[in-house]
């Protein structure tokens, strides 16, 4: 990458880096929750998101080692409260039984995000030289500038909770309200709860938070290992290699897998030619993050029809299972066929985040820990982030291959399916209460539904 050769950092100052990112987000996430419920989601959100902007627009002017570990443990600061406020802000909003496709629509946005930050910032680098500035810097100029613009927005505009919702009637607000506070066990108040001095004891005493946390971690080992690993991969599949085992034979020579994943836009290649099947390959990578874009919508909804989530996560964990540990054999055979089973694993990890994040509502001990059960989650189960890409890199320079490493992928893969199985009771339970739960608020509502109907058709 241009930021690396520009700097001259080693492989182990980006990873470094890398890790000092996950400290950050890992520590600061309960406190910046808490923070979340004492402050509402559009002052901290907003506060957030901008710190955020400033940060990334920071890495700009980047001039020394110390200021690129410094800048990268405050941007996993500032970014640790993003997710578990935005899942917490849709939990004010959905009752329990409605929240799933909510949730599938914000990891949409994610994948989304991983389709088009490839050629995004392929074109960005092109402005390399323009007014002074080196291809990396309006990378990161243009990554935060916005941020902070939408950070203030998310300020201005974002409501708190349901009755500050300026475009919904009295009525409705009254409705929706209601349904939602229906829908859970016990009725969740903010100021209540940051009085609570067990607050954060209830939701790290919580064995079935800690069962999903751990499931999240194993995941996340796998899929943030396919997605860092992901274009070298596809590089391989293009060269139409046999095995995988070039491929790991030049992350050994280079000794920095960081460099030779990001390198493919920065044009740092003497081989043109194979330079371009490098773009190439990053291109092709965000194919599978298409996909996962779409099976994550299906996913969830058919998941919220059916009031159903352990098969819908252990179902799509076993099948990227499998195909982790044929992907090495499916390569060897046919190209094509080593492709198209890349995609289905991104599509059956990815995918399925919406499941498992909407699960933490249903197992916390009560309402009030929710939010701490949110954060505490995402705060472990994200360090899978920094050991996924991390095992992989050892095992496959150990090894000189990636077979060794994508079957390891698959066993944890099939663990993270055992253990979603195991959850069916706890489902079954959930399932069959919020039937119960929705019935009773059907029939609560319906004389409430009327009335807004009377007075929206008066308006």
């Amino acid at each position: 990458m241009q930021l690396t050769k520009d700097l001259n950092f080693t492989a182990e100052t980006y990873g470094l880096g890398a890790g000092l990112f996950y400290l950050g987000y890992s520590l600061s996430m309960i406190p910046s929750q808490l923070m979340l419920m004492k402050l509402g989601a559009n002052v901290w959100l907003g506060i957030i998101v901008m710190a955020w902007g400033a940060c990334a627009t920071a890495f700009c002017v980047l001039s020394s080692i110390t200021q690129f570990y410094v800048l990268r443990f405050l941007l996993g600061v500032a970014e640790s409260g993003a997710f578990p406020g935005m899942w917490f802000q849709l939990y004010q909003f959905y009752p329990l039984h409605d929240i799933t496709v909510p949730f599938s629509v914000l990891e949409v946005a994610v994948n989304v995000a991983n389709v088009l930050a490839a050629p995004l910032a392929g074109l960005l680098l092109m402005l390399d030289g323009i007014a002074g500035l080196r291809g990396w810097q309006w990378l990161f100029v243009a990554e935060g500038a916005p941020s902070i613009a939408l950070g203030l927005l998310t300020f201005l505009l974002l409501p708190n909770t349901v009755q500050r919702a300026d475009w919904l009637t009295s009525a409705e607000k009254k409705w929706l309200a209601n349904k939602v506070e229906m829908s859970k066990s016990d009725q969740m108040n903010v100021a209540d709860a940051l009085s609570n001095r067990t607050l954060i004891w209830d939701a790290i005493t919580s064995m079935r938070v800690w069962w999903m946390t751990g499931m999240a971690l194993l995941k996340n080992i796998a899929s943030n290992a396919v997605i860092f690993w992901c274009p070298i991969i596809v590089h391989a599949l293009i060269n139409k290699e046999k095995e995988l085992n070039n491929a790991a034979q030049a992350v050994q020579e280079a000794g920095a897998s960081v460099h030779h994943t990001t390198n493919v836009w920065a044009g740092g290649d003497k081989d043109g030619a194979s330079n371009q099947q490098a773009r190439r390959a990053v291109m092709l990578t965000a194919l599978p993050f298409a996909g996962a874009a779409l099976f994550a919508l299906w996913l969830g909804h058919r998941s919220q029809k059916c009031n159903e989530r352990s098969l819908h996560l252990a179902m799509p964990y076993f099948v990227a299972s499998i195909l982790f540990a044929s992907l090495p054999r499916l390569a060897a055979i046919s190209t094509v066929w080593a492709f198209v089973a890349l995609c289905v694993v991104v599509a059956c990890v990815q995918g399925s985040n919406s499941i498992i994040n909407s699960f933490i509502p249903l197992v916390s001990k009560n309402s009030q820990c929710v939010p701490v059960s949110m954060a505490l989650y995402n705060s472990v189960a994200n360090l899978g982030g920094l050991i996924g890409p991390w095992l992989v890199g050892e095992v496959v320079h150990r090894s000189g291959s990636y077979d060794d490493a994508l079957k390891f992928l698959g066993v944890v893969m099939g663990i993270s399916a055992a253990m979603a199985f195991a959850t069916r009771s706890w489902d079954q339970k959930s399932a069959a209460l919020g039937e119960r739960v929705k019935r009773a608020m059907d029939n609560a509502n319906q004389d409430s539904f009327t009335h807004m109907l009377d007075e929206s058709l008066e308006l």
